[in-house]
């Protein structure tokens, strides 16, 4: 006579229900490859910019363009890129002919008043730019 386990016992074995996780396997396995993007490959994707010379874009056109606003006892004073426009009229004029895509900053000297800030956030919104930055002008 034996002592232990009931032969009963002794005979089952473990065993897992393989079926139905394989089924699993393969139904996640259909579903991420018929939701998956295929995307190109760097290499074959055009390039946004072209090289200078060779096409319509400038390095300067990438570079936004600098309006600095200052204050002074003959009032403000707006100057972007060596032109000084007196009015907000003529800084519209002058911000419709510069390129639009890289944006404008707004660069604000301590001596400017508040209007000459808000004109110069309006005429640059008036131009058409639609990606402004406004920045304190550092002391130098």
């Amino acid at each position: 006579m034996r002592i232990g386990l009931p032969e009963s016992a002794r005979r089952t074995t473990a065993s897992l229900p393989l079926t139905s996780m394989i089924d699993v396997v393969f139904l996640l396995l259909i579903f991420f490859m018929l939701t998956a993007t295929f995307a190109m490959d760097e290499e074959r994707l055009d390039s946004a910019l072209a090289s200078e010379g060779q096409g319509a874009v400038s390095s300067e056109e990438l570079l936004p363009q600098i309006l600095e606003v200052s204050g002074g006892p003959e009032g403000d004073v707006f100057v972007i890129g060596g032109r000084r426009p007196q009015s907000q009229a003529e800084l519209v004029g002058v911000l419709k002919q510069l390129p639009k895509g890289p944006g404008v900053i707004i660069r604000v000297a301590d001596t400017a008043s508040i209007g000459a800030i808000a004109s110069a956030k309006q005429a640059v919104a008036d131009a058409g730019f639609g990606r402004r930055t406004y920045v304190p002008a550092t002391p130098d």
